[in-house]
């Protein structure tokens, strides 16, 4: 996944789609990672639009506003979201990731009515298509499930501030042995239980608080399923 990780540094991506004579036609915009898959959105009758209906192939690459590339092409297939599940996983993505310039975009699309004419794009590389193929067929041993030891490790009180949607959010976190937890802050109140998996923690509570948890000593990296929470919590020493 370090492809993908990599290209969500950046601001842009060239996104090209292809006509049907093959000819290639890129253009630069914003987008978001989530899970394995990258979100565009864009106007419902542009080029690109009219593109990908005819045919699924993309390439995408990092690069500024202007469209200059500033690494190397990946190839990808690319579809329209249809179902609001999916655009809404998309607009929170973007959201999460420009936050108030995503809000004064929308606020102007509003104002001109473009906004209900919004299309939103799926794009996967065909690189992580291949990984995950690969994972699933590989017959290298399985990696080490994370324990109820770990589990048990992390109990105690764990504060921090994480990006939200819109602002940063002051959040507590408290683990207990069991590994049953709570979540506090402003406007935020759920409880849960922490999974335990394959190198991977999970938390699985209330509403949307879903994700996984990566402990790095004395400081705990959060993310939600829905990137609309996601930073670092801070191990609080015990009183005495």
């Amino acid at each position: 996944m370090d492809a993908l990780a990599e290209l969500d540094r950046h601001r842009y991506v060239s996104l090209a789609t292809f006509r049907r004579s093959g000819a290639e036609v890129r253009t630069p915009v914003w987008f978001a990672a989530a899970g394995s898959r990258i979100y565009v959105f864009t106007m419902g009758e542009s080029g690109k639009v009219k593109r990908l209906r005819h045919s699924s192939r993309a390439r995408v690459a990092p690069s500024d506003a202007r469209g200059g590339i500033r690494g190397g092409w990946h190839d990808a297939t690319a579809h329209l979201l249809t179902e609001p599940d999916a655009t809404e996983r998309a607009y929170g993505a973007l959201l999460a990731k420009y936050r108030w310039q995503m809000r004064l975009a929308d606020f102007f699309s509003w104002l001109s009515g473009r906004i209900k004419r919004r299309a939103w794009i799926e794009i996967e590389l065909a690189l992580i298509v291949l990984m995950l193929a690969l994972a699933g067929c590989a017959s290298t041993p399985a990696a080490r499930a994370v324990s109820a030891d770990d589990v048990a490790a992390l109990a105690g009180t764990w504060r921090g501030w994480l990006a939200t949607e819109q602002d940063f959010n002051a959040i507590e976190l408290t683990i207990r042995p069991d590994g049953s937890f709570e979540v506090s802050g402003p406007r935020v109140r759920a409880t849960g239980v922490l999974v335990p998996g394959e190198e991977i923690l999970r938390f699985d509570g209330t509403g949307p608080w879903r994700g996984t948890l990566v402990p790095r000593g004395a400081a705990l990296r959060i993310l939600r399923d829905d990137h609309l929470y996601r930073g670092t919590l801070y191990r609080v020493p015990e009183a005495g």
